[in-house]
């Protein structure tokens, strides 16, 4: 499927939503397949996959502010979130997207 956007913003928040989808359903396979090439060239998806265990499930989480995108070619992006866990605590984080052949892909978070 292809969505056309008016801006890259746009994109990348949409982005931080899929993401933000996939955890809260567990789908981490699934996750891990829109990760960047960097990252998956340093991390195996069964690794991946395996450093969610015994980690507090996701209940929700939401988008905060409008993405920033920057780079000589727009090619970075970074969305503040925040996810809401089932053990009623939350989180922030400061999500880092690469433009990879046209599409977003997660390079990887810093907790806020």
């Amino acid at each position: 499927m292809t969505v056309s956007y008016t801006t890259a913003q746009q994109a990348v928040e949409d982005a931080s939503n899929i993401v933000l989808g996939y955890l809260k359903s567990g789908s981490y396979g699934v996750l891990y397949n829109l990760m960047s090439a960097d990252f998956k060239s340093t991390f195996s998806k069964n690794d991946f996959e395996n450093s969610f265990i015994g980690s507090t499930a996701v209940s929700s989480g939401q988008v905060s502010g409008a993405p920033k995108v920057y780079g000589a070619n727009n090619e970075w992006a970074e969305q503040a979130t925040t996810l809401f866990l089932t053990d009623g605590s939350s989180q922030k984080y400061l999500n880092v997207y690469h433009l990879e052949n046209s599409a977003w892909t997660l390079f990887g978070t810093e907790e806020q």
